[in-house]
């Protein structure tokens, strides 16, 4: 992995093969409707935007998780066993919030609902000399259905 990649969160999310996220599973023809395009994959560093720096642990605190909800899996994927590692690359804004997320590595099917979810997670911001700042962020979200 990249070294400019220094920061990362790894979320495990275990998905009960019956109930899903503790969410009943929408109708089909719901899904059909409400289908997100599919996420867009990484093809450059996400700090090619001005202002974004490669996180540097002596001088910056780390952030902290504060809202992460599960990705809504479908019946189906539930069904076919889809499980594994998607792996985003996002900036951490000031705001707590990720912003310019791609996908790094990911798995079909698996990568748009996990998309979906991560870019409604907050953080708490990383400071640098006690102002918050933009900063790289990776994360590893880990989908196993039971």
């Amino acid at each position: 992995m990249e070294s400019l990649w220094a920061i990362s969160a790894v979320i495990a999310i275990l998905i009960a093969a019956v109930g899903g996220c503790g969410r009943p599973a929408a109708p089909a023809h719901a899904a059909a409707r409400t289908a997100e395009p599919e996420p867009p994959f990484c093809h450059k560093s996400p700090s090619r935007r001005a202002g974004v720096v490669v996180f540097d642990e002596p001088t910056m605190t780390r952030p902290r998780l504060l809202e992460n909800p599960a990705p809504m899996l479908t019946k189906e994927i539930r069904e076919k066993n889809l499980q594994g590692e998607v792996i985003l690359k996002c900036v951490l804004a000031q705001s707590g919030s990720l912003e310019d997320c791609c996908i790094a590595e990911g798995i079909a099917g698996l990568n748009g609902p996990v998309f979906a979810a991560v870019r409604r997670w907050r953080y708490e911001p990383v400071l640098r000399h006690g102002k918050p700042i933009d900063v790289e962020y990776e994360i590893k979200v880990v989908i196993i259905v039971q």
